[in-house]
């Protein structure tokens, strides 16, 4: 679970957040079922671990508390405890971007940040969040299903956002029973059911955290490459209501939307594309369901738009920069034109304080249409001068701006004349 505690400088968040897109991580491994038990957990019968006996009085309390006051809270508790899942604290700081992780969970045990309440990140609702990670994980994983079972970083990214609207949902039952009582569980599905939707849309959280969580999917779909016993694998456009319903126990069965990305998401998934087909010449060989469903509202962002090339333009620039070998002096320009980099006079402006970076860039690059911007970034890294420099990192820069054209520039209205019959 990630929780925003700060805001930062908004350029600095943009242009680390896209390299961050390319980090890893690690993966979790299945374990054996207690047997099922017809009777309710108490609160001493839920494993903890890593605890001083303090905390471990604050859990069973919290444990105690909720199993009284929600049937939900009591559900969870026994599940954990049929599925031989213990709850453990770790320590954790926010990290360069001041996101937070309150919780990190496996199908084994429930990890919460000990710093969590001093930042004032609600116990309950964490505690609800990650047990509904164990509890989903442990249900994917053994019917076959991890990261490894897609085929592309969307399809990851779908069920990474899956898994983060059902734990969503399962706090908010939780809280809702707690604090209006049990007699309000149908009140509290109803508000679950709006939770969980609003969150598989992704557009509930702030530029940041939406970030983080797309780290996330991409860090499973690198590490999470165990074969599970009984793996399977999904060709492209998997039932999503077949996975939502393996993964939620039946309380969920249908996933009306997919997730809307970010613009820098977008390029790394269609980066992955390409380097799983770099001669693709249409969309239609790529799988980018989450973009092309959102495609309309993704159009309407343009500043965003204008902002994101001009981030890749500018990380092209420094690994160009960074050879030790000067660029030509029209390529030159070309970079600092379509990045939108301050004039000599906006510059005086930004020395005075009169007004940021961000702002002169802003309005550099609104003076560029969009498919313009597009065009001129891929004659830019496609041109012998860029290319010359072989550099890994940028090798599909060019293609990707042509096909996010496609995806972000709308299809130009051809018009047609009305035809007149004469006699």
């Amino acid at each position: 679970m990630v929780k925003k505690v700060s805001k930062k400088g908004k350029m600095v968040a943009r242009i680390a957040a896209i390299a961050a897109l390319f980090q890893t991580g690690c993966a979790s491994m299945p374990v054996a079922h207690k047997d099922k038990q017809s009777v309710q957990v108490t609160a001493e019968q839920v494993a903890v671990q890593n605890m001083t006996t303090e905390e471990e009085e604050h859990f069973r309390k919290f444990f105690a508390d909720y199993a009284k006051k929600s049937p939900t809270a009591q559900k969870v508790l026994t599940e954990l405890y049929q599925q031989n899942a213990s709850v453990a604290l770790f320590d954790k700081e926010p990290d360069e971007n001041n996101i937070f992780d309150a919780g990190l969970s496996n199908e084994d045990e429930v990890g919460l940040n000990r710093r969590m309440e001093e930042l004032g990140v609600p116990l309950g609702n964490t505690f609800f969040h990650e047990a509904e990670h164990v509890l989903h994980l442990k249900q994917a994983h053994t019917n076959g299903i991890n990261a490894a079972s897609f085929k592309s970083l969307d399809d990851v990214y779908v069920y990474c956002t899956i898994m983060e609207g059902l734990a969503e949902r399962k706090a908010k039952m939780v809280c809702v029973e707690y604090d209006y009582g049990p007699w309000f569980s149908e009140a509290a599905k109803e508000r679950a059911e709006a939770v969980f939707n609003e969150r598989i849309k992704t557009t509930c959280r702030d530029f940041e955290e939406r970030l983080a969580y797309e780290k996330a999917a991409v860090i499973l779909a690198n590490s999470e490459t165990n074969t599970l016993p009984n793996q399977r694998y999904f060709e492209r456009n998997p039932n999503w209501d077949e996975i939502i319903s393996i993964m939620s126990r039946g309380e969920v069965r249908h996933l009306d939307v997919v997730p809307q990305p970010t613009l820098p998401f977008l390029h790394l998934c269609i980066l992955k594309e390409l380097e799983k087909n770099p001669n693709a010449m249409s969309l239609d060989e790529f799988d980018l369901s989450c973009a092309l469903a959102h495609r309309s509202v993704l159009q309407q962002n343009e500043a965003d738009i204008r902002e994101t090339i001009s981030d890749v333009l500018m990380q092209t620039y420094a690994a160009c920069e960074n050879t030790g070998t000067p660029l030509q002096q029209d390529t030159l320009y070309s970079f600092l034109y379509l990045i939108g980099w301050p004039t000599a006079a906006q510059q005086a402006l930004i020395d005075r304080e009169e007004k940021t970076f961000d702002e002169v860039r802003a309005e550099n690059l609104a003076a560029i249409p969009i498919p313009e911007l597009l065009d001129g970034a891929v004659n830019l890294i496609q041109s012998e001068d860029v290319q010359a420099y072989q550099i890994y990192e940028t090798r599909y820069y060019g293609k990707m701006f042509y096909f996010e054209k496609q995806i972000l520039c709308p299809a130009p209205q051809t018009q047609t004349r009305n035809r007149v019959h004469t006699r």
